[in-house]
């Protein structure tokens, strides 16, 4: 196929992808928001057309970010290890997005600089905390390892804005939960909003 059909192939593909389409909310974000969610929507769009076996390796390709060790895993399991933040408030994400749009900017912001500040008054006792990236799915489409990829890539988008507000890498774990912790367990699409979501957590090692 000569490459003006592949770029052809690839914007149809964008364009048909659910939740993708132009809107006035689009019009709304900078040039660099466009760009970035463009680079993503790209991205997905590729991974919507590979089976699930290929999907693994696709997103494997761009991790970044330590997930659990087997030890703080099985801190998890504590319910004491966990720091609570009553103000610490999900991010909530559009049908097959993986960056965070313009109506979360401004809580995203106050989330990074609320975990920031909490993860640093934790670790002041305990120097081993971790600051955990936990994103989710709907179970409305797609297959479990599609959404699992899904709420992977949006939790390291969050974790990236993390980073880039000086939490250490290190610091940082992401897991990606697909669909198996749903608030909404029923219903379409728009009805299952709150499930895709990524939350932020702080984990005494």
């Amino acid at each position: 196929m000569k490459k003006t059909g592949l770029s052809l192939l690839l914007l149809a593909l964008i364009a048909g992808l659910p939740g993708c389409g132009g809107s006035k909310k689009d019009k709304a974000m900078t040039k660099g928001q466009q760009m970035a969610q463009a680079d993503a929507d790209a991205e997905m769009a590729v991974a919507a057309n590979l089976s699930d076996e290929d999907l693994a390796s696709f997103f494997a390709g761009m991790d970044e970010f330590a997930a659990l060790s087997d030890e703080e895993l099985e801190r998890v399991a504590d319910e004491f290890a966990w720091v609570e933040a009553d103000d610490l408030e999900p991010l909530y994400f559009e049908f097959a997005k993986t960056q965070v749009d313009e109506g979360q900017a401004e809580k995203l912001a106050y989330d990074v600089e609320r975990a920031k500040q909490l993860l640093e008054d934790v670790r002041s006792e305990d120097a081993d905390a971790k600051l955990v990236v936990e994103g989710h799915a709907c179970a409305s489409a797609g297959s479990p390892e599609r959404n699992l990829a899904y709420s992977k890539k949006r939790a390291e988008v969050v974790a990236e804005a993390l980073v880039d507000a000086g939490v250490d890498r290190e610091a940082l774990r992401v897991v990606g939960r697909g669909s198996e912790m749903l608030v909404v367990e029923d219903g379409d699409r728009d009805q299952q909003w709150p499930n895709r979501r990524v939350e932020l957590h702080v984990l005494r090692v």
